[in-house]
């Protein structure tokens, strides 16, 4: 069995990685943290900021809208440019991370989110955050900011922030690093091939 969970979650990332591309998965996993993801209307309580950890060093928070004027300008704000320069992350593969458009069909997504690799996925993605505010537990408020954003069958990172019921959203880079370092992007699976509607 662990070895079908295994299989399960490299392939999920698998068709992520190619959707955004090998180099801005990552990315992908540090900004969203859910591997990897037509606008919602934003909630009450959506995400104002993100901060990424790793041990016990903690990175100053970025405001979503520092996020979100980088994505529209392609102009860092100072510390979102000096967190970069710190992950030796490239600019404009930060910005493709933060608006690449991935198309999905929800209503598949939303079968297999219910199903048991499915919220075994989600629950290995919530592994590497932490919100503030909440009382949720951190698996559904992903689960439930992908479902929304997707029901036009497509969604952005910035919109999956947009609608995280919470007001911090803590990235653990430690975390991040080691789930993405057991991936391996050469194999193709049929699981993100339903999940992401191929």
């Amino acid at each position: 069995m662990h070895q079908c969970l295994q299989m399960a979650e490299q392939q999920f990332f698998l068709g992520l990685g190619q959707r955004l591309g090998r180099t801005t998965t990552t990315l992908a996993l540090v900004a969203t943290s859910l591997a990897g993801l037509a606008v919602a209307v934003p909630h009450a309580n959506a995400v104002d900021e993100v901060q990424i950890t790793y041990g016990a060093l903690e990175a100053p928070p970025i405001s979503v809208s520092d996020l979100e004027s980088f994505a529209r300008t392609g102009i860092p704000s100072r510390d979102l440019q000096l967190l970069l320069n710190v992950l030796r992350i490239d600019e404009e593969q930060a910005r493709q991370a933060l608006t690449q458009n991935v198309l999905v069909d929800v209503d598949n997504l939303r079968q297999a989110s219910n199903t048991f690799a499915g919220q075994f996925l989600w629950r290995l993605l919530a592994t590497t955050v932490t919100f503030t505010d909440t009382t949720s537990p951190a698996w559904e408020l992903l689960r439930n900011a992908v479902l929304d954003t997707a029901a036009s069958g497509q969604l952005t990172m910035l919109d999956v922030l947009r609608a995280i019921e919470a007001s911090t959203l803590q990235v653990d880079g430690r975390r991040v690093i080691e789930i993405a370092s057991q991936i391996d992007f050469d194999r193709i699976g049929a699981l993100a091939s339903i999940l992401l509607g191929k």
